[in-house]
């Protein structure tokens, strides 16, 4: 369900993105203007398709920072998309913009707020991953582990390992190809947690 929601929101995004080009622009968004709104849907699509990829940078201080330079492109674009001069198809996803932005931010700080501490460690072959907690209001709780092989400052992901204290169930063991991977980041992240 979230995920779809997601990826409402990434197409939300890449047609406000594409605004720039494709509608007739208002008479004050010209020259500086213009290319100060283009660059922020450049930026903004960036921004979704490597989240579309899934995609992280390396620190996650950065992958903040990234996701309010995203939130600050999308408001400029649905502002953007209010401004120009055809009504349709613009109006509606410039408003259906700005709910967008809205509501991502109010649902990224919920997440910032109520995330859990978020430990990060290396591994072998090149290989990071980060743990961190879940749960608050969903009535489940518990850790996700998530193995990306870093290039510079992008980490690529190779598998995630959702482990539930409720749904036990639900729990699966990790692929065979991160089996060794997962052991070893189990034990560096509880070394980090019993330091403190």
């Amino acid at each position: 369900m979230w995920m779809k929601i997601v990826y409402a929101l990434d197409g939300l995004a890449l047609l406000m993105a594409a605004a720039p080009w494709l509608a007739v622009r208002p008479a004050a968004v010209t020259g500086r203007a213009l290319d100060h709104v283009r660059i922020a849907a450049v930026a903004l699509a960036l921004v979704v398709l490597a989240s579309v990829m899934e995609w992280s940078l390396a620190y996650h201080s950065l992958n903040l920072a990234l996701c309010g330079l995203a939130l600050l492109c999308a408001a400029r674009l649905a502002v953007f998309c209010l401004q120009v001069k055809q009504r349709l198809p613009w109006l509606p996803i410039g408003v259906l913009g700005l709910l967008g932005v809205l509501a991502y931010a109010v649902g990224g700080s919920l997440a910032v707020a109520f995330e859990g501490r978020v430990v990060e460690v290396a591994a072998a072959e090149g290989r990071v991953c980060r743990w961190s907690m879940y749960g608050f209001v969903t009535g489940d709780s518990g850790s996700v582990l998530e193995v990306y092989r870093r290039y510079g400052v992008v980490d690529v992901p190779l598998g995630r390992i959702v482990r539930s204290d409720v749904s036990l169930e639900d729990n699966v063991a990790p692929p065979a190809a991160l089996q060794d991977t997962v052991g070893e980041c189990d034990s560096k992240v509880n070394a980090v947690l019993r330091e403190g």
